[in-house]
């Protein structure tokens, strides 16, 4: 009940309003939502709302699925800085030589077996893409559809377990985060496929996008040193995933493993040094520390909409207007959409699920099934401008490249996302594929 006595529309005009007027305004998301938090708070509460606000972030704070998000960004930096990715990436190119295509497969795939370990859109663009961009730029890659690749390859990081994405829904809609990364590993490989697949069509109708090969054969001793340079990334990509799918480890037990696996891995190879690990730390805290002052602020403003009834109300409203419940669904994803345009996905997720996600529950749809397809939503997102994150990650890797190249180059990747969005919608048993689990609603 409002302080004010205010009507419901009343009272969720005046913190809607305003908070579309702060984020379009610049704002960061963090404050705009903190500061609608307190209008709301103040509207229910009145003088008494800094006890209700403080319940509310140490209760968020204390949450444990959250501490795996600065671990699992922790390993994912001190991957990158050990060069672990290098090693990655040429051992991965040993294969893809021989499909057409080349390393623009190497792209792809490197990509999704580094998501596998960072669970990070744009720290897979970034790690894949300072080692692939100027090996493919010498050889002669055709500079659109290496970027649109790169690109298009770092959306496989919140898709892939481990994933910060489902990290975050599961925290906010009280699912099984381990149930939402078994999800997540099928439609994952599908997408990175469908992008190989994409690629193979393109090259042969036109083979001047590749350079044509010379000579392509390599001695074996060369082969078997090259593979084994990416042998680190399997091998951390298998303690973090083996420990979640056998059920011997949660998934903040297992990024913890991970962290110590890498480190453990990096000082065998003796590539641990000092300030690889102070600069690891200080972009984790820092990522890490963003992260959680945007979900404190949104996991507020959550309560003060909760306490208003407004999600309530929102699903009487659409259970009591007898629409189709795929056409509600059409519509979110639409809106989804647009929102990807203009903002980041954590910040999708955290403004919209409270009172989006009573209601894709109550119309009948897999809460574990929905969080994978708004996680290939999200990541539609991340190709599109004018806030296309992997695009302005790219661009600034390439630092020569005009951004309208990369935009160019990544339009038929995010076709190729539409499309497996569709394909997780029409047969959601891809990503419903446990034992047990309720298919959505048709």
């Amino acid at each position: 009940m409002s302080e004010l006595d205010l009507p419901l529309w009343a009272t969720t005009m005046l913190l809607v309003v305003p908070l579309l007027a702060l984020l379009f305004a610049g704002m960061y998301v963090a404050v705009a939502l903190g500061v609608v938090s307190f209008i709301g708070f103040y509207l229910m509460l009145g003088g008494n709302m800094p006890v209700l606000i403080g319940d509310t972030t140490f209760n968020l704070t204390n949450n444990f699925v959250l501490s795996a998000v600065p671990l699992f960004i922790f390993m994912g930096s001190l991957i990158l800085h050990t060069g672990f990715s290098s090693g990655l990436y040429k051992g991965v190119s040993v294969f893809s030589r021989y499909v057409p295509g080349n390393l623009l497969h190497s792209n792809i795939i490197a990509c999704t077996i580094f998501s596998a370990c960072s669970g990070s859109s744009v720290a897979t663009a970034a790690a894949i893409g300072t080692v692939a961009l100027p090996e493919m730029e010498s050889q002669g890659y055709e500079r659109k559809i290496t970027a649109g690749s790169l690109a298009a390859g770092g959306t496989l990081g919140p898709i892939i377990p481990p994933s910060l994405g489902f990290i975050i829904y599961g925290a906010i809609t009280e699912t099984s985060v381990g149930q939402l990364f078994f999800a997540g590993a099928i439609p994952g490989l599908i997408l990175s496929g469908m992008f190989m697949s994409y690629i193979v069509v393109r090259v042969v109708l036109d083979p001047s996008l590749v350079p044509s090969k010379k000579d392509s054969a390599l001695p074996f001793a060369k082969k078997v040193t090259t593979v084994l340079a990416a042998w680190p990334i399997f091998g951390i990509m298998l303690t973090v995933l083996g420990g979640i799918y056998l059920g011997w480890t949660t998934p903040t037990e297992a990024a913890a493993i991970g962290c110590t696996a890498t480190m453990v891995l990096a000082a065998v190879y003796r590539v641990l040094k000092w300030e690889g690990i102070k600069d690891a730390l200080r972009e984790a805290v820092h990522t890490a520390s963003m992260l959680m002052f945007i979900v404190c602020s949104a996991m507020m403003l959550g309560v003060v909409l909760a306490n208003l009834g407004i999600p309530k109300a929102i699903v009487a409203f659409v259970l009591g207007s007898n629409v189709d419940a795929t056409m509600v669904l059409m519509l979110l994803f639409a809106m989804y959409f647009v929102l990807g345009m203009f903002f980041d996905g954590i910040s999708i997720m955290i403004i919209t699920l409270p009172v989006v996600y009573p209601v894709i529950v109550n119309i009948g749809y897999d809460p574990i099934w929905f969080g994978v397809a708004l996680m290939i939503l999200i990541e539609v997102g991340l190709l599109t401008p004018p806030v296309g994150l992997n695009l302005y990650v790219i661009h600034g890797i390439s630092k020569q490249r005009p951004f309208s190249e990369v935009a160019i180059g990544a339009a038929p990747f995010f076709v190729v996302m539409l499309v497996g969005l569709v394909i997780i919608t029409v047969w959601p048993e891809l990503a419903l594929w446990l034992p047990g689990k309720m298919i959505p609603a048709s």
